[in-house]
Formats: C-alpha cells, structure tokens, sequence
C-alpha cells in the first residue's frame, strides 16, 4: 500500500471512496480502450465537470482528486514552512486530500559515493577555492537527494499498484461485487498519480512575473484533460522545453526533451519504464548521472508525454535547497524557443554574481 503520512483537513484522512454509477459506466465504457472503471479516461471526468460546472466554480475547485487516486508531495521533514505554503496552494484549488513523501536529504541520507555521480555546475562555481568546492559538494549531495526522492516514490507506487493489482484480479475470481469494488477503489489510488514538489504553486504568472492569476485557469485545466490521449504515460503542469515540441492540441502540446519536475502525472503504464530507467543510481558502475528532471525527460521522446500549455503551475519564489540561490516567481513552457546566445554584458553580470555568492554575500535577487 502507499505508505505515506496523510494530510488532510478533512476529520476522515482515508482515500475517499470511489464509485462510479451504471449511467457513469456505460458513458465510460463507450469511450474508452479498457472496461475497467479504475482506468476511467481522465477525459470523462473533465467533460462531466465542463457540463456541470460554471466557469467560477472551475476556477474555484480544480478537483483534482477525481482525476488523480493520490496526490503526493515531496517534501523534506524539516522544511515545515514549505509544507505549510505547499497546503495553502493545494487548499486553494479545494484539494484537501493529498499525502506527502518525505524527501531524502542527499547530505544527511545517502552515502558520499550518491552525490559523486553528479558532475554538473549550474552557476559556474568556482571550484578552485575550498568555500566553492564545498558548494559544489553540497550542490551534487542535493541532487543526488532530489533523484533519489523522486525514484523512491515513484518506486513505491508501482509496488502498491502491482500489489493491488493482483488484489483486484484474485477479487473478480470471487465474482463478490463487494470485494471487487473495494480492490478497485485500492487499485485506483496507484493507478494515477500527481507528484509535486513542496515549492509548487497553482495558477499562471503575468509576464512581468509580478502576478498569479487562477481566472479561467480551471477551465484551462478541464480541456487540457478533455484532449489527452487515454493511452499517456507523462503529463506534466508545468514544464520547460528545451527540445522542439508538438502541438497536440489547443492546450497540450507533446514533449520531446525538457526539464524540471514541479508538477507531473504519472500514469501507471509508465511505472515500470521509470523505475527501470532511474534505478541506475543504485549502479556502483554508473558515476554520470544528469538531475532527476534531466534523466528523466531523455526518455520522453519513446513515450507518449504531454504537458498542458500554457503551464498551470508555478515555482515558488525562494531559497533552493540544492543550489542555494534565491529564486524569483518561475513558470516554464512547453513551446520551445532557441536560446539566444548571452552577451558579454551578461557573462560578466552572471560571474560578478557567483563572486558576490562564494564570498558570502547576499544574491541582488
């Protein structure tokens, strides 16, 4: 089972129980590629909620329970007031019913040999002197946490959704209307997951990145659903191309290559691709590995994975718990656009900066 601590506001913390009428069924199974109902297209929920809704209550309540069996948060025990912005933003869109993972301290959790696997530099520290080799280490210990976090759970899901699964089947052996009925409710939590990181937040930022707006964003979200194939592996909420993308339809496009991992489902016909592809950091052998976002998104390009456009999620502004930096508001694309190659003027701001952080002093940001 999916062994995560819940958080709910709720009195009953437990899954809330899912059932689906004969009329919901018959609806269902005309559409979509299996006669399950715990694989109900994410698409008949978002037509139900566009038919039923007004466009104020889709703003107001994103009902993402009804698309996703289990939320989860990754979230490090200690930082309790990223927790706590990470609730308030889930609360926002009425999502009461979430768990959280408690993400691996790379420093703390893991072996050195973890962190030596990592070799990127994404500010250019300067590692001739000891402060910037320290900070360089510490860079590395967190991104091996970061992929380890990210492994763990999606590891832990496929275990529970195999682990249902075989549940579920031995139940339909019974012909128990009850027993089957309880094994899918169980089987559904795994079998879609939402996966965010503690310092998501939920809405669009203008382009000055001064506001966040969520007015027509639930309604956005409903049709982005409405036209996702019912045979994906990745959705993402938020997401920065750096490959070229398809556009699929008016509010998804299809990925290629990009990177950051905030805000994505997973679809349980993903499970096992993801967790054979990441356990490779478990390979004394293997010493390069890319941030878990990067791994990741190198495989997109044999799946079937979208992202809603424009992104619906954001990056809270703040401290990075693997670079240090202080962050602005944050909102990736899937449009991918060619990197304009920085001028002088920039480079020498960008090194003046790097300087001011090795030194100890504050980022002007």
């Amino acid at each position: 089972m999916l062994n995560f601590l819940p958080m709910s506001v709720e009195n009953n913390p437990s899954v809330l129980e899912w059932t689906i009428s004969n009329e919901q069924q018959r609806i269902k199974r005309k559409d979509a590629t299996t006669s399950e109902p715990w694989d109900t297209p994410l698409r008949y929920y978002a037509e139900q909620h566009l038919l039923r809704m007004s466009d104020e209550e889709l703003d107001k309540d994103w009902k993402l329970n009804d698309f996703f069996g289990t939320i989860v948060v990754i979230n490090l025990p200690q930082a309790r007031e990223r927790l706590e912005k990470i609730t308030h933003e889930l609360l926002g869109v009425q999502t009461k019913l979430f768990k959280f993972f408690p993400a691996i301290d790379g420093s703390k959790d893991l072996d050195p040999s973890f962190g030596k696997k990592f070799h990127n530099n994404i500010h250019h520290i300067d590692k001739k002197s000891e402060k910037g080799r320290l900070a360089i280490k510490k860079q590395h210990q967190a991104q091996a946490g970061c992929y380890m976090s990210h492994y763990k759970l999606i590891r832990t899901i496929k275990e529970s959704f195999d682990m249902t699964m075989a549940e579920f089947l031995e139940a339909k052996l019974t012909l128990d209307e009850e027993k089957i009925k309880q094994a899918e409710s169980k089987l559904r939590q795994s079998s879609k997951v939402l996966i965010l990181e503690d310092d998501s937040g939920f809405g669009i930022l203008n382009k000055e990145r001064t506001t966040i707006s969520k007015k027509g964003v639930g309604k956005l979200l409903r049709e982005a659903l409405k036209e996702l194939p019912n045979d994906w592996d990745l959705l993402y909420f938020v997401v920065q191309a750096i490959e070229p993308t398809i556009k699929h339809s008016p509010h998804l496009y299809q990925l290629k290559r990009s990177w950051s991992a905030a805000a994505y489902a997973v679809n349980y016909t993903m499970y096992d691709s993801l967790v054979g592809y990441l356990k490779k950091i478990e390979d004394p052998a293997i010493t390069n590995l890319q941030p878990v976002d990067n791994e990741i998104s190198s495989i997109h390009h044999l799946y079937k994975v979208y992202a809603i456009y424009p992104s619906i999620v954001f990056n809270q502004a703040g401290s990075s718990y693997i670079t240090d930096k202080n962050w602005s508001l944050w909102q990736g694309q899937p449009v991918f656009s060619s990197p304009k190659k920085p001028s002088k003027h920039h480079k020498k701001k960008v090194k003046e900066e790097y300087k001011r952080e090795l030194n100890g002093q504050p980022s002007p940001l």
